[in-house]
């Protein structure tokens, strides 16, 4: 702080820092099946039990995720493992699935998605399906989390993805399911913010935790922008970044904008989800770096 800042300047500071400090201070990570090493490596990193959220990537048998769960739990971390409802051939599966992951990994949260394919294997076609199936909390699953699209969903209208949203919070509220938002990857913070205002007006109450990308390159970015549909906001990211080519670009100005523009005293329980498409101990490493320069000091 500089010995002539105002008091004025010097409580935004704090306010800010605070802020930041709330955001950050129960951030969760993903990773698309982190092997031992990295999960070795967090260790020394991360605060014991963080949560990790573990992909579920297409055509990979769930015995895979499983296993995954497994290291995470025993490597001291909290695993959230995705369940893609479009996966699964039938209630057997998915049943297998969630039992295993309860009991041989003491899971109890999972992160509910559709699936990034066209065609279901079975009987299964979105979140909600597998919500109301009743197999989560049969199993001992007790927090569900459920996709939110600040930057909207590629294929489908703000409109049908409201009516899905309260859908499944119902669902989940009538089977005694905690539940959590978590936002898909978007670059916009001025869309994030507006998201996240219009969910709490229109009376959804549940915690939300904002997707940001970890440190990683812009041409990086670029190709995971592509694939999570948010290829408009991201056009709008890069506008003043062109001579960032070859550099890192991390979440810090993000976090920095939400922390400003975000009243949490009004807006309830919000923290940042960090997809870690540089590499996750590359995020993990930032995430305590951020926290050690900017929050705790």
């Amino acid at each position: 702080e500089s010995p002539n800042m105002t008091l004025e300047s010097r409580a935004e500071l704090n306010w800010t820092a605070n802020c930041a400090s709330s955001l950050m201070r129960d951030f969760s990570t993903e990773a698309t099946l982190p092997n031992q090493m990295e999960l070795e490596a967090l260790r020394d990193i991360l605060p014991a039990t963080t949560q990790i959220f573990v992909a579920a990537p297409p055509g990979r048998p769930y015995l895979r995720l499983v296993e995954t769960a497994k290291k995470v739990r025993k490597a001291g971390f909290e695993p959230v493992p995705h369940i893609a409802a479009r996966n699964y051939e039938s209630p057997e599966a998915l049943g297998d699935f969630v039992a295993r992951i309860c009991g041989e990994a003491g899971v109890r949260r999972v992160l509910v998605i559709a699936g990034d394919v066209d065609s279901p294997a079975g009987p299964f076609l979105g979140a909600n399906a597998v919500i109301e199936s009743d197999l989560l909390q049969r199993h001992g699953i007790q927090e569900v989390g459920v996709s939110g699209y600040p930057d909207g969903h590629p294929k489908l209208s703000d409109g049908i993805v409201a009516r899905a949203l309260r859908q499944k919070l119902k669902a989940a509220e009538v089977r005694n399911l905690k539940i959590k938002i978590v936002s898909q990857l978007c670059f916009d913070a001025e869309k994030i913010v507006a998201w996240v205002k219009s969910l709490r007006m229109s009376g959804i109450t549940e915690p939300v935790s904002i997707g940001l990308a970890g440190p990683t390159s812009l041409r990086g970015l670029a190709r995971f922008a592509l694939m999570c549909g948010v290829r408009n906001s991201f056009k709008a990211f890069i506008s003043g970044k062109t001579g960032q080519l070859f550099g890192e670009i991390s979440p810090d100005d993000a976090i920095h904008y939400l922390s400003e523009a975000l009243d949490l005293s009004m807006l309830g329980q919000v923290s940042v989800h960090l997809y870690s498409y540089g590499g996750l101990v590359r995020t993990a490493s930032w995430a305590k770096d951020y926290q050690s320069r900017f929050v705790d000091g």
